[in-house]
């Protein structure tokens, strides 16, 4: 009977040891799941960066181009 016991009590232990090991790998399958949105969060918001600065790059490359036109036209006016 004390060997039945022991058996048991092994079990025991070893299925609260694989219940633990279950639950860490739960736990850093979380993490790794929270820094994988973290990154997609911080590309996305790179991304974003990025087309705001070259919005706003094509906004000042128009006004380069349009702005030159407006000043012949002043230019025009004031003199005639």
């Amino acid at each position: 009977m004390g060997t039945q016991a022991s058996v048991r009590g092994l079990t025991h232990s070893i299925k609260e040891e694989e219940e633990e090991e279950e639950e860490e790998e739960e736990e850093e399958e979380e993490e790794e799941e929270e820094e994988e949105e973290e990154e997609e969060e911080e590309e996305e918001e790179e991304e974003e960066e990025e087309e705001e600065e070259d919005e706003e790059e094509d906004e000042e490359e128009e006004e380069k181009r349009i702005y030159p036109v407006h000043l012949w036209i002043l230019k025009r006016n004031i003199i005639a």
